[in-house]
């Protein structure tokens, strides 16, 4: 008789690259965490919920939970990827939606003890 051993997960799936099309048409990680040198980081969006969900039909209540929004002017980063486009289509009367900002942010100014403004 043969051998009836079951090939092992790495020998059974051949390793696939998952790449999607970004916002700018650029080829991009599926996975934003990857953290693949030289790979582009896909734009991110910040969410606002500006109206409350509350008496809106059940599916816009569970969208706006899923982009990770909870309470009124609350503000959330989500990468700007055509699932997370998709969900704000879906209540655009709920968020106010506007490009974060670049990852290089200028440092804060500190106030120094006794100084005014």
């Amino acid at each position: 008789m043969s051998s009836s051993r079951k090939p092992a997960l790495s020998e059974a799936r051949p390793e696939r690259s998952r790449r999607v099309e970004g916002s700018t048409g650029q080829l991009l990680d599926a996975d934003p965490r990857s953290g693949a040198e030289g790979t582009p980081r896909p734009a991110r969006l910040r969410i606002t919920l500006v109206k409350s969900p509350t008496g809106y039909d059940e599916h816009q209540k569970r969208t706006v939970r899923a982009l990770g929004l909870r309470r009124l002017r609350q503000t959330v980063e989500q990468a700007d990827t055509p699932v997370v486009r998709g969900m704000i289509a879906k209540i655009p009367h709920l968020v106010s939606v506007e490009p974060a900002p670049s990852e290089a942010r200028p440092e804060r100014s500190r106030r120094v003890e006794g100084e005014v403004k």
